[in-house]
């Protein structure tokens, strides 16, 4: 029944696209927004788990950096290693950090002060819309997940948070809202490409934001 509920609201999501020019991205297997604090913890190894993409590219020897920051200053308060994370981030129920892997059947949790591993939830289904017109949510390229915008800016410390991508680099950069001037850029180092960096997300008082610390083999 939930599998029907799940179709049908994909359908009139799709049916919205064609109306309001919303781009809808592949659905990612992922674990559920929802039932990510509630769900049971497995003792699964997801770095043993073999993930091969549609195009047969082996990626489970990939990896993603996730980086947590002061807004303030720049600062890296902590910073992660995870298996290859799906390209955006989500918030457990009880705020932890949940880090959507790449085609496999857990995803990570995260203490959102330290960068811990809380545990690794079993994988579900998530829907990532993409607004390429701004017709349907105001801002062109906002990016939706299960409902929740996610912008390219967030607001945290009086000032704009984004993501600062190159082919080979990703920083982030805190720009004031007035002039439109970066008051601070923070090169992420560790292991941090630009292309499929996530959207900064607030949780608590830092700004989160995770890349593949490796090229990661194209598949259409």
């Amino acid at each position: 029944m939930g599998e029907r509920r799940r179709q049908a609201r994909l359908s009139r999501l799709m049916a919205a696209t064609a109306v309001l020019g919303v781009v809808l991205l592949p659905v990612v297997a992922c674990s559920g927004h929802d039932d990510a604090s509630s769900a049971p913890t497995t003792t699964v190894d997801p770095l043993n788990e073999a993930v091969v993409d549609s195009c047969g590219n082996d990626l489970g020897t990939l990896h993603s950096t996730v980086w947590a920051i002061d807004p303030a200053t720049g600062a890296v308060r902590w910073t992660a290693t995870v298996p290859l994370g799906a390209g955006y981030l989500l918030r457990s129920d009880d705020g932890a950090v949940l880090v959507p892997l790449e085609k496999r059947s857990v995803d990570v949790l995260l203490d959102p002060a330290t960068g811990a591993v809380v545990g690794y939830p079993p994988a579900g289904v998530h829907e990532v819309l993409v607004d390429s017109t701004g017709v349907a949510t105001g801002v062109v390229g906002m990016q939706v997940v299960d409902g929740e915008q996610q912008p390219a800016q967030v607001t945290a410390a009086g000032l704009l948070v984004e993501v600062a991508t190159g082919g080979s680099a990703v920083a982030a950069r805190g720009v004031d809202p007035a002039t439109g001037t970066a008051v601070w850029t923070s090169p992420l180092s560790g292991g941090g490409r630009g292309e499929g960096a996530s959207r900064p997300v607030i949780y608590d008082d830092a700004v989160v934001i995770a890349a593949p610390a490796q090229p990661v083999p194209a598949c259409d």
